[in-house]
């Protein structure tokens, strides 16, 4: 772990292959985890964790701050100096999600620009659309121009790109084309649902802190109190980042 200056490889076990590879998806789940964390419980250590992967997927160059590209990762036999250069929607979606839920809880201009930066350097696409609708909820700045970029999505891309298959409502992959592509599969239906659905995200509140989630759970959970209300405050914001981001 003490190469490249510590954080997340990209494998668990040495044995597997890739075992040797820091990448940027990896530590983006954990710095994704930590700002949901913080602002559900307000404990300010989990904004240190969240710093902490920030500062390092910086300061490797797994993050270009000129434009705000997020590449793929680095091997510990060269001390991540050689970064491989393949830029996933994924990466720059979780840290857009993870620097707007901090924004929220701190209010700091900080996580406002990091946030906007990201933002600016990104197009929609699959899990990147869910977390661009998250964060024009927790960052309400972002409202008009997230909605903007959907709604023109939509006009100028899905509503021709699904018109495929045997029932004239398949998806394909590219929305530049303003016609089917012929291809098809469950990416490409849940990217084009979640750009649809996102066009409510207004009639969204935002996410839970811990006090509104006690609140809820003992109005409704029929006797959760205590250690079981403290397994639903942590565990289920861990799961839900790790399954979204890992």
């Amino acid at each position: 772990m003490s190469s490249c200056n510590g954080v997340l490889m990209w494998q668990i076990f040495e044995f597997n292959n890739g075992y040797d590879y820091k990448n940027t998806i990896s530590n983006a789940g954990l710095f994704l985890m930590a700002a949901r964390l913080a602002r559900f419980t307000a404990n300010t250590t989990y904004i240190d964790w969240a710093e902490l992967m920030w500062d390092w997927v910086e300061g490797v160059g797994l993050m270009d701050t000129d434009y705000y590209y997020f590449y793929d990762g680095a091997s510990v036999s060269t001390n991540c100096t050689q970064v491989t250069r393949y830029r996933w929607f994924y990466n720059a979606a979780c840290f857009l999600a993870g620097s707007a839920y901090l924004y929220s809880l701190t209010v700091s201009d900080v996580w406002r620009d990091r946030t906007q930066n990201i933002l600016d350097g990104l197009l929609v696409q699959s899990i990147l659309v869910a977390f661009m609708g998250l964060t024009a909820i927790l960052a309400p700045w972002t409202y008009d121009r997230i909605y903007e970029s959907l709604v023109n999505t939509v006009v100028n891309g899905i509503s021709y790109s699904c018109t495929g298959g045997h029932d004239g409502v398949t998806c394909g992959t590219t929305w530049l084309a303003q016609e089917w592509d012929n291809t098809s599969g469950l990416g490409q239906q849940m990217t084009a649902l979640e750009t649809v659905q996102n066009l409510l995200i207004s009639q969204v509140p935002a996410p839970y802190t811990a006090e509104m989630f006690i609140s809820a759970a003992e109005r409704s959970s029929g006797g959760c109190t205590g250690s079981c209300i403290f397994y639903l405050m942590l565990v289920i914001p861990m799961v839900a980042s790790w399954l979204i981001c890992v």
